[in-house]
């Protein structure tokens, strides 16, 4: 029976069709060839380095294990430090020292170990896949030679923030002001980078130091660069909090663009039907210079493959190439299916309201096989999402489960999309396994794995996650024995700060509301003076979680949120977040959010 569902009253089936956190799962690492990812005949000699290619909104993906070991560590350090700052030009990613701007990352355990290995045999394939054009200088005399690059990585795991916009606003020290994108995810493990002939197959093994097929390590093995312990890698578990010992090394990044101006307030909440689910979930970096295509994390020539990832909110595209057997493909469909129907909550799509989204989704149900595969196998998580949906669809009337037989195959799949970062899934995730509404199904309370796989999908980039646990410890479940499910306002300030840090204007204001003041009378005169009951814009926010702030239960609910406030008084913090508040456009709550660190500093 797996970890994360060892409470359910149901039984389950097994690890390979439901798990990702099972103590019985073993995390193997597959033995893989390179495949040759020789571009020149798309690219030219060099990839084109074009505007559009260095400002692309959703950003880019890029290995950065050419990197001195001297450049990870300090990379390391400025993530632990806040939003590390880069700057990225023609010649490549450069990272700025001292220049973090507040937020912070999360660590997110792979469900297995993911061993491949990428050749890299001309200076076009470089580029596409490397931080710089030009590699150091051991790397670049090597392909000088005529050598291949054979580069073999283990991945288990990945450190993202759910910020998902900077402004240039943010930057004050001078020094920094050439940041062009921010850091938003790290992928660690091991790898070792090693030349040889080109066209000549390597398995991983022989790269990473601990043999061939046949346990013998070749003596023409020439390591030009490594970091991480492969073998230490072994020991990573789907449940680690963080990366085991000799198993962190960064090996690739994606970055995203810091913009000019406000950042756009990102709306979040079932009272909303226009927010966009993407909006409020992981951002997906993956690209490539025009030209190539990606496969399997790399970029490499259309004429070597028969499949790809298709582009972003192209639905019948996706699920041409999802059918081809594009497994990051399917996780793009998902996506594009959830934008489309502007599909936000679990529940928003039923026979009655939703028609034409309803049956769409009961047509899809011959791509659950491959939709299950991308889960499990690649970690897709729109997916997952996807796959869950469609099963709640087959009988109606909503997508919610209604028989215990489809919560067993919906809960296992939304825990996956949610743990992966898809704010869809976690709503259902909080709903069924925080309230007693699904019950009737099977599916009981429990706030040890509500915590575990929301707040890894906070980790992993859903904002809607963040502000989804913040406002579910505020208020608690009431009817539940279950100390884990029970009101916790330190954890409630937890979870809400992050969600500011991804620019949710209520999370900036709760959250800062929270730690500014350590007296009950000082928080009402705040919230009074910055958020008035004369101000007309008030009457438009609806609070799932937190109190009104406009009709007959305002004095009430705010004198209860006031009452709790000493238990987590920082007024550091709280400058932190309504500072926040202050780059952010759009939103109901954060102009008062903003004006919140203007007051407390009076």
């Amino acid at each position: 029976m797996m970890y994360w569902m060892k409470k359910a009253s149901w039984p389950l089936a097994t690890c390979a069709a439901l798990g990702f956190l099972g103590a019985g799962c073993a995390n193997q690492a597959e033995m893989v060839r390179p495949e040759q990812a020789n571009i020149s005949s798309a690219l030219g000699d060099s990839a084109t380095c074009t505007p559009e290619l260095l400002s692309a909104p959703n950003g880019a993906q890029r290995f950065v294990v050419e990197w001195s070991d001297a450049d990870r560590e300090a990379l390391e350090t400025e993530m632990a430090h806040g939003v590390a700052l880069v700057k990225y030009t023609c010649d490549g990613i450069e990272l700025l020292r001292s220049c973090a701007v507040p937020g912070e990352y999360g660590y997110r355990a792979s469900r297995s170990q993911k061993t491949k290995t990428l050749q890299i045999t001309d200076a076009a394939s470089a580029s596409a896949n490397l931080s710089t054009p030009t590699p150091g200088a051991a790397i670049q005399a090597a392909m000088e030679q005529g050598k291949a690059l054979n580069l073999a990585y283990v991945m288990i795991g990945s450190m993202t923030t759910p910020v998902k916009d900077v402004t240039r606003d943010q930057i004050d020290r001078s020094a920094c002001k050439e940041a062009t994108h921010f850091i938003y995810q790290t992928q660690v493990g091991a790898f070792a980078i090693a030349a040889g002939e080109r066209g000549q197959a390597v398995s991983a093994a022989e790269v990473l130091g601990y043999g061939n097929a046949e346990g013998q390590i070749s003596s023409e093995r020439q390591a030009l660069s490594a970091d991480g312990d492969a073998e230490a890698c072994k020991q990573a578990s789907a449940r680690d909090e963080e990366p085991p010992e000799g198993c962190g090394a960064m090996m690739r990044i994606s970055i995203i663009p810091v913009i000019d101006g406000k950042i756009d307030a990102v709306t979040v909440g079932n009272q909303n039907k226009q927010a966009s689910a993407s909006a409020a979930s992981a951002v997906d970096t993956r690209s490539c210079p025009a030209g190539a295509v990606y496969v399997d994390g790399a970029c490499v020539a259309p004429s070597q493959t028969s499949s790809y990832l298709c582009k972003r909110y192209d639905l019948s595209g996706c699920e041409t190439q999802c059918k081809n057997g594009s497994l990051e493909s399917c996780g793009r469909m998902g996506e594009a299916f959830l934008e489309e129907h502007d599909f936000f909550d679990y529940y928003d799509i039923g026979q009655e309201d939703e028609p034409e989204a309803f049956q769409a989704l009961k047509k899809l149900k011959p791509m659950l096989p491959v939709l299950n595969e991308a889960c499990e196998e690649e970690e897709e998580a729109n997916a997952c999402t996807l796959a869950a949906l469609i099963i709640g669809a087959q009988s109606g009337p909503t997508t919610e489960p209604s028989t215990e037989e489809q919560a067993e195959q919906m809960l296992p799949l939304m825990g996956m999309g949610c743990y992966l970062g898809n704010s869809t899934a976690c709503s259902f995730i909080v709903e069924a396994l925080g309230s007693e509404y699904m019950d009737e199904v099977g599916i009981e309370g429990d706030g040890e794995l509500l915590e575990h796989i929301v707040s890894t999908g906070c980790d992993s980039g859903s904002a809607r996650a963040c502000l989804e646990l913040g406002g579910f410890y505020y208020k608690g479940n009431k009817y539940s024995d279950d100390p884990d499910l029970q009101a916790d306002i330190r954890r409630a300030a937890k979870y809400t700060a992050r969600a500011c840090h991804a620019g949710v204007d209520e999370a900036c204001f709760w959250g800062a509301a929270l730690y500014a003041t350590n007296d009950a009378n000082t928080c009402l005169n705040l919230i009074n003076q910055v958020a008035p009951t004369s101000n007309p814009k008030l009457e438009r926010y609806v609070g799932i979680y937190w109190p009104e702030l406009h009709g007959e239960k305002r004095e009430g609910e705010v004198k209860e949120f006031c009452q709790r406030t000493a238990q987590v008084y920082d007024t550091a913090r709280a400058q932190e977040l309504s500072n926040k508040a202050c780059y952010l456009s759009g939103g109901t709550l954060a102009e008062p959010a903003c004006a919140i660190s203007k007051t407390i500093t009076r």
